[in-house]
């Protein structure tokens, strides 16, 4: 018995792959703040954060491990698409935000020259980007239809 909502692929991209990809940023960024923090710019090597700017990247730290934590009970424990497909929409939106923000922290010129781009970089723009298309994807059905009879059959057991 299918015990999931999403169908299989988006399942296991929202609800394992990118759960555990923002628990390792999340770690990364608790490491060493200050090397995250100068890997997010255009000029990492001249840039001083300062402990402000260090609070700052520990809270988007902790805020990785929040949408991981979130994703991973709404992939495993929800048994209603609508909030399953609900998330995933709030995620698209999110998707963009994460772009430009990355946009203003690099700039046009950078943002533009994809070569030119480091590891944290391509994941904040690269990855997001992908992903974006993949949770559209979902939302339009192309993985196929949400299995709607998750915990259904639980309840009829009950009742009777």
């Amino acid at each position: 018995m299918v015990q999931h909502v999403m169908p299989t692929i988006p399942w296991i991209l929202f609800g394992f792959i990118e759960p555990a990809a923002l628990t390792y940023a999340c770690f990364v960024v608790f490491k060493d703040p200050h090397e995250y923090l100068r890997s997010l710019g255009p000029t990492p090597d001249a840039y001083k954060p300062d402990d402000a700017s260090v609070a700052a990247i520990l809270s988007l730290g902790n805020v990785f491990v929040l949408i991981a934590l979130a994703q991973f009970l709404c992939c495993h424990v929800s048994s209603e698409s609508r909030i399953a497909r609900s998330y995933v929409l709030i995620l698209v939106l999110a998707d963009y935000g994460h772009i430009w923000a990355t946009y203003k922290g690099i700039g046009h010129d950078m943002f533009m020259n994809p070569l030119a781009w480091n590891d944290t970089t391509a994941g904040n723009i690269g990855v997001s980007a992908v992903l974006n298309v993949i949770r559209i994807a979902y939302l339009l059905g192309l993985f196929g239809k949400d299995n709607e009879n998750i915990g259904k059959e639980d309840v009829v057991k009950k009742v009777k």
